[in-house]
């Protein structure tokens, strides 16, 4: 899989990952499962987001219950297990993904 498939849009200083109408014919090219994709391409985006030092904003809050079984609620999981997010602050419209923060020493 090239790198030819990964769209990411700016704005600004803003940017999101999204591979728009080409998940389906990525998925049905390489024979791949809904969870095969998530680990693919939004894994390694997140992974990437998270050591760039980028905030990470959700345009919804993936805690709803419309969202228990969505990749955005699968993504907030995989952020608060694999890097140590804590929690969710709503500022206006979006919903930013917050660290743990650590001991002084540790």
């Amino acid at each position: 899989m090239g790198p030819d498939f990964c769209i990411a849009k700016a704005n600004n200083d803003l940017m999101y990952f999204d591979l728009g109408q080409k998940w389906s014919v990525i998925e049905t090219k390489y024979k791949l499962t809904p969870d095969e994709m998530f680990e693919q391409f939004n894994i390694p985006e997140l992974d990437r987001t998270v050591k760039d030092g980028k905030t990470i904003r959700f345009s919804h809050d993936p805690m709803l219950d419309a969202y228990k079984d969505s990749y955005l609620r699968k993504e907030w999981n995989y952020l608060k297990s694999e890097h140590n997010y804590k929690r969710l602050k709503q500022e206006g419209d979006v919903w930013i993904a917050v660290k743990k923060k650590w001991p002084v020493g540790r």
